[in-house]
């Protein structure tokens, strides 16, 4: 890593996230407690995933790492699972509007992104897509499909 991303208060090396849909989160903040969801940008492992911070330390010893491909925990971190009540700000943050981030159809159609859609499309353009990644695409509008998170939380 470069000296640049050192910082010396803390001896640790800073990782360069994007929150996903940051109004959603302090609406959320405000009614059910903190959680915060990002997609990391520095130097990561090839599987795609979110960083899901579950207190304001904002440390990964405090953090559910889930995949964007499909609906389970990251395998190269730890495993936390998330509370129904944070399952349930997760799946706010993933499935709302996000209206500064917008994706175009296969017809051409540009609309607000979902979360998830954003969150895919930054993880793409930050880290491209590995062989053996594969995430599924609706045939109708070209966009991304969730996976079932909520059936790997509730399950």
């Amino acid at each position: 890593m470069s000296d640049d991303l050192f910082t010396i208060d803390t001896g640790e090396y800073l990782v360069e996230m994007a929150k996903i849909n940051p109004p959603l989160h302090r609406k959320i903040l405000d009614t059910t407690g903190f959680i915060y969801v990002s997609v990391p940008q520095g130097s990561e492992d090839s599987v795609p995933h979110l960083h899901v911070y579950l207190d304001k330390s904002i440390n990964d010893k405090n953090c559910s790492f889930i995949r964007l491909d499909k609906a389970e925990y990251s395998p190269h971190h730890d495993i936390i699972k998330l509370s129904r009540k944070l399952v349930d700000s997760f799946m706010s943050i993933m499935t709302g509007i996000w209206s500064k981030h917008y994706v175009r159809e296969k017809d051409g159609t540009i609309r607000s992104a979902t979360g998830y859609e954003a969150a895919v499309d930054i993880w793409i353009d930050t880290h491209g897509i590995d062989d053996g990644i594969t995430f599924e695409i609706d045939e109708s509008t070209g966009i991304w499909i969730m996976p079932p998170y909520q059936d790997l939380f509730y399950g």
